[in-house]
């Protein structure tokens, strides 16, 4: 019954979801057309709109084609360096640093973020300043330093929090939610993920409302209340039908198969587990492959049917390896390009640090030359000064030798 009233109660907001599968590429012709009404008028300018446009092209261009994510990002810099627009900086090079990531340049990455935390700080930007520091935390995150990534993201709830009801304080609630998880601290995780439900809700973002749901129904069900977490889940997937979302589609059903499983529901947990699994398979998702198998491995061997348990179990196994090798490839990368932007940044640092000192040592030059000229200049003074003085006591004691020579 609880799920039946989650589903009523979201069901006008998913009725404006229906085109979501369409929804980008008409954005980005909108966009498009947006750049060419600007180059259409008389005398037109690439000011600040014509900037945040193309910034919001590269965007849109993440995860779907890195090359035009590129060149709308890098334009967008290019203009903004030009216009001296410091957000529009700020907003490319934090773009072009999740662009990077895409294709997975993490030294550039890290360059790009810490010079548009740089720009935002300088600029006094919160909103660009809360977004880089995300980032950073993300890649932080990535590396597996979950205690520096919440460090990060609780900076930019506790420096930020006026941006209450926005996308990227949403994120951050999710992924705090998901850290304190990790660390099995379900209270504040609980707090964390509620808060992004309710903000999801605040600003209509309904894809961001099924993945609340997904995160405050996963608590549930590691704390017990398993039902309530099959609520969540089914309004969630009833979002992700509307939308045609195979990959929400996959994910939730997933978590279905798990919950239903905890229940001792076998023949949902099959259901769900097995549907998630091929809709996996056929989008190469190697983590909602793997649970999907775990999930069906788990569901037959509590049904006592060994074989399908163990068949599945290989499954999950090969998976397991799979993920293990990329996350352990990526972490690498990862790692040596944090020690390829710290190699960097010392350079650079060294590099400031001759440039002041030759400056100091120049600015002492210049004060020693100065001090030598204005000692040279009261000298000459104090000369002058002597000189016009014995003139002018020549010229007094002539004056006194003519007048008693008149008067001899």
């Amino acid at each position: 019954m609880k799920s039946i009233c989650l589903i009523i109660g979201v069901g006008m907001g998913l009725l404006a979801a229906w085109s979501g599968a369409r929804a980008q590429s008409g954005e980005i012709l909108r966009l498009r057309e947006s750049l060419r009404a600007f180059t259409g008028r008389p005398g037109y300018s690439r000011d600040s709109a014509y900037i945040d446009t193309l910034d919001r092209l590269a965007y849109i261009f993440y995860g779907v084609n890195a090359d035009s994510a590129f060149y709308y990002g890098r334009l967008a810099l290019e203009y903004s360096d030009r216009a001296a627009y410091a957000r529009g900086q700020a907003e490319s090079w934090r773009i072009l640093g999740n662009t990077y990531e895409m294709t997975g340049d993490y030294s550039n990455m890290l360059t790009a973020y810490h010079r548009s935390l740089d720009i935002a700080e300088e600029s006094g930007s919160k909103g660009q300043i809360a977004k880089a520091t995300s980032n950073i935390a993300l890649f932080d995150e990535q590396q597996g330093e979950y205690d520096q990534a919440r460090r990060l993201m609780e900076e930019v709830i506790s420096t930020h929090g006026t941006l209450a009801d926005s996308p990227l304080i949403l994120t951050v609630y999710i992924h705090l939610a998901q850290y304190a998880v990790h660390e099995r601290r379900f209270a504040p995780a609980l707090a964390y993920a509620q808060r992004a439900l309710q903000t999801a809700i605040a600003i209509r973002d309904e894809p961001q409302v099924a993945t609340c749901r997904n995160e405050v129904g996963k608590i549930f069900a590691a704390t017990g209340k398993v039902r309530d977490a099959v609520g969540l889940y089914e309004a969630s997937l009833a979002y992700y039908r509307l939308a045609n979302d195979q990959l929400g589609l996959v994910s939730t059903g997933s978590l279905l198969a798990q919950a239903f499983l905890q229940l001792r529901d076998y023949p949902m947990a099959l259901q769900y587990a097995l549907r998630s699994l091929d809709g996996a398979q056929a989008l190469r998702r190697k983590p909602e492959a793997r649970l999907s198998a775990q999930a069906l491995a788990d569901t037959y061997d509590a049904m006592g049917d060994d074989r399908r348990a163990l068949r599945y179990f290989r499954l999950y196994k090969d998976y397991s390896d799979s993920l293990f090798n990329d996350s352990t490839n990526k972490r690498v990368l990862a790692l040596a390009a944090g020690y390829a932007f710290e190699k960097q940044a010392a350079l650079l640092r060294q590099e400031q640090a001759k440039r002041e000192d030759h400056y100091r040592q120049a600015l002492r030059e210049d004060a020693i030359e100065i001090a030598v000229t204005a000692l040279v200049i009261i000298a000459l003074c104090l000369f002058a000064f002597v000189l016009l003085r014995s003139r002018n006591n020549n010229r007094r004691m002539n004056q006194l030798f003519q007048e008693k020579n008149s008067k001899i």
